[in-house]
């Protein structure tokens, strides 16, 4: 199991070679120098948190995650992979 900050995810507009997958933002609240964009992945909704002010719901996004900011658990303990 993968476990990713809100912060530590980046979106675009554009695909790139780094793209962990597309989605649409369902919901956007500003928060003033960021927004917070809820969007689902599969049946999980996510939030993410962006210096980009310049969306609209349902926008499509592209998700990477920063890759020396992700948290790796084992999926039947729970417990963080050091």
């Amino acid at each position: 199991i993968m476990g990713v900050r809100p912060e530590n995810l980046e979106i675009s507009h554009k695909k790139t070679s780094d793209t962990l997958f597309a989605s649409n933002a369902d919901f956007i609240e500003p928060q003033g120098s960021h927004v917070i964009i809820i969007t689902k992945l599969g049946d999980s909704p996510i939030k993410i948190s962006s210096p980009l002010l310049d969306l609209q719901a349902k926008s499509k996004i592209f998700v990477r995650v920063k890759e020396i900011k992700a948290m790796f658990f084992n999926p039947t303990t729970e417990k963080r992979i050091r």
